[in-house]
């Protein structure tokens, strides 16, 4: 039973409904190339992390111990970024709890199906720091095929001590969510500083990295006295023995084999009991008639503010393109320093100008609102269908709802730009007018994809917004976008005026969008909804 519950997991994951509604299409090797990418994006970053931390720790220093240390503490913290985002709503909120436990199957194998799926999560990001630490160690340094053993304990190991962390966390975020009255934009606000912290540490990392690598001594002292669990790992592998391997056994295992037991003792009370929520007093008000567009939009509106999952992925990319206008008008030196020893004064800085508003412009494109829209219906879409609304007011009204929440971010990254870049009067209004373009196009665009691709069979919302073919296609597709279109952009400056680049990229665009408009939507579109 316990395999067929996490095979249902993992299915529900990498398959999804067919035109028909009863087969399946299988989007494994779509997630197995977003798995791939990731580890090679991340595997080369850790891989001159560590290349950096070698040199400094496992030499002259005789740090090794610091050195495997460093990789577990690495693992740790990536797995529990990795898991801490979906394991509230896959431990305590999934949607399919209470059927399942009106099925004659034990509280506990429910329990291990959910806890698997999760360390699967951790185990893949902590493995994306653990291997490469491995490898610069192994390719420079000679090590005991008992070192070997040990670390490859520690690479099954660590990922249930970051899992440990994540459950607890969001045990915590549980108990404390039932005080507040908007739960979800408690949730939001936590994510999003979580977030930026994160983002902060990765902006930071050569410099931290640097300090590191000076500073082994006093950071042997700080892992020694403070941070035992990681200590414990690293000295297992670099001085294998009976007490350092019991001891990372022990510090390792028994946290999460004590919170396993805690929890099958009280998973069902945590999961059946209801949650008190602040009352709210009833006010008489006069009752407010608005058109079926408007009502729909408003409904798209609510949904995204009080969805937690669906807020922190669609909003993420909302304060990104503010985030890298910022960043990017900021310390963009090295645009103008490049650009300009290249190709020359003034035409390397309209190069490097057009390659930053093209760069923040298209940024949009990972906004996930309408990508998602369709999507987050669930088994609930009929609802929605059998209201007295048509199939195209529905459509706009989640248009609508999109633009209504990611032009204003998009005009004030093209306002950051007007403020601190020097820009002539063509590139300022195109600072503008280009993002909001884009984010226009992205909402017609996003919604035909996730027509194209609906995943209505999700027992949680983190699939429908995180793990859908449609989301993957809005990240993958993304970054891909941002890529070509800077390489676009500096191609067609060698053919036209790199002001008239932007004009020209942002008629395009408007073709899109006049496409989606009078062709796409009224036809395709309609019909694609209607077949749902």
């Amino acid at each position: 039973m316990l395999g067929k519950l996490v095979a249902i997991r993992m299915t529900s994951i990498f398959r999804e409904k067919r035109d028909d509604g009863k087969k399946k299409r299988n989007v494994g090797l779509l997630y197995a190339f977003l798995a791939i990418y990731m580890a090679l994006v991340f595997g080369f970053l850790f891989w001159n992390t560590f290349g950096t931390l070698f040199s400094a720790y496992c030499g002259e220093a005789q740090l090794d111990w610091l050195y495997f240390a460093m990789a577990a503490s690495m693992a740790a913290m990536l797995g529990f970024i990795g898991s801490v985002f979906i394991t509230q709503n896959q431990l305590f909120e999934a949607k399919d709890n209470e059927l399942l436990l009106s099925m004659p199957i034990k509280p506990s194998v429910i329990l291990v199906s959910r806890l698997l799926t999760l360390y699967v999560w951790s185990f893949f990001f902590g493995a994306v720091s653990s291997v490469p630490a491995f490898v610069v160690y192994f390719l420079n340094k000679e090590l005991a095929p008992l070192g070997i053993a040990a670390f490859v304990a520690e690479l099954f190991l660590v990922p249930l001590l970051a899992l440990t962390v994540s459950i607890l966390a969001a045990w915590v975020l549980q108990f404390f969510s039932r005080f507040v009255k908007h739960k979800s934009l408690f949730v939001i606000i936590g994510t999003f500083v979580f977030l930026g912290l994160y983002m902060y540490v990765v902006n930071k990392l050569m410099d931290f990295t640097d300090y590191l690598a000076e500073h082994g001594t006093e950071m042997g002292n700080l892992f020694k006295s403070r941070l035992l669990p990681f200590y414990a790992c690293g000295t297992a592998v670099s001085d294998p023995g009976p007490v350092p391997l019991a001891l990372m056994l022990a510090i390792t295992l028994l946290p999460f084999c004590i919170l396993f037991f805690v929890l099958s003792k009280t998973f069902v009370n945590l999961i059946t009991t209801k949650k008190g929520y602040a009352k709210v007093k009833y006010k008489a008000g006069k009752l407010k008639v608005t058109d079926p567009v408007s009502a729909v939009c408003r409904k798209e509106m609510l949904r995204f503010v009080k969805s937690s999952a669906y807020a922190v992925n669609g909003g993420t990319g909302l304060l990104m393109q503010i985030v890298l206008a910022v960043l990017i008008s900021l310390k963009g030196d090295m645009f103008f320093t490049i650009l300009t020893s290249a190709m020359g004064e003034e035409r390397g800085k309209a190069a490097a100008v057009t390659l930053i508003i093209v760069l923040v412009a298209f940024s949009a494109i990972i906004t996930e609102i309408t990508i998602c829209s369709i999507s987050m219906e669930g088994k609930m879409l009929w609802i929605l269908k059998s209201a007295p609304v048509s199939s195209l007011d529905i459509l706009k009204a989640k248009i609508r709802a999109h633009l209504y929440m990611a032009v204003p971010f998009a005009a004030v990254a093209g306002i950051v730009l007007n403020i601190f870049l020097p820009l002539n009067p063509i590139q300022r209004v195109m600072a503008v007018v280009l993002p909001v373009t884009l984010q226009v196009f992205n909402a017609y665009f996003g919604l035909a994809v996730n027509l194209k691709y609906p995943k209505l069979d999700w027992v949680n919302e983190a699939y429908a917004v995180k793990q859908s073919t449609a989301a993957t296609i809005g990240a993958l597709g993304g970054m891909g976008t941002i890529i070509v279109a800077a390489i676009a952009a500096m191609i067609l400056g060698n053919i036209i005026p790199y002001d008239l680049v932007l004009v020209l990229l942002t008629a395009l665009l408007l073709l899109g969008i006049l496409y989606y408009i009078f062709k796409y939507l009224p036809g395709k579109g309609v019909k694609r909804f209607e077949e749902l």
